[in-house]
């Protein structure tokens, strides 16, 4: 084995990137998603220590690692460092449909003023995920935001 330099004092964010190395290391072909992503991409959600992934087949939860088992289109995967990651607004709208509402109601306020995600994302996504889980929340932060209220 080689050495590495690792800066012991790096922000929390790298601890998140860590996680999500070894989760692309333990399940090569998973993608981070939902929470792991949002905090990847900057957003503005609590981190609660678990890695979460997009897996095949029927994985356990493991060592830290959360498996979630739903499509994403390849157009809505990005490389980052050497694991694949959700695209912000795949990330954006996964959260959306999965957190509790009220943090759901936050991340919506800063996705949209960020220009993460548009009204018309969110509608199409909507109509995308019709039948699933999370597609009532996701339309009622649409019908609560249609007029432009963020707060």
């Amino acid at each position: 084995m080689g050495t590495a330099f690792v800066d012991m004092e790096a922000p929390a964010l790298d601890d998140v990137r860590r996680r999500a190395v070894g989760a692309s290391l333990c399940w090569p072909s998973s993608v981070v998603c939902l929470r792991t992503a949002a905090l990847l991409h900057g957003m503005p959600v609590g981190d609660d220590g678990a890695t979460h992934v997009i897996v095949t087949g029927g994985r356990r939860p493991t060592l830290g690692l959360t498996p979630h088992f739903f499509d994403v289109p390849g157009g809505h995967v990005r490389r980052m460092l050497s694991f694949r990651v959700t695209s912000p607004r795949r990330t954006a709208i996964d959260c959306l449909a999965h957190f509790s509402f009220g943090e759901a109601e936050r991340l919506m306020a800063w996705v949209r003023t960020r220009d993460i995600l548009t009204l018309d994302d969110l509608s199409a996504a909507v109509d995308e995920r019709a039948g699933q889980p999370g597609v009532t929340q996701l339309r009622r932060l649409l019908t609560l935001t249609a007029g432009g209220g963020l707060s």
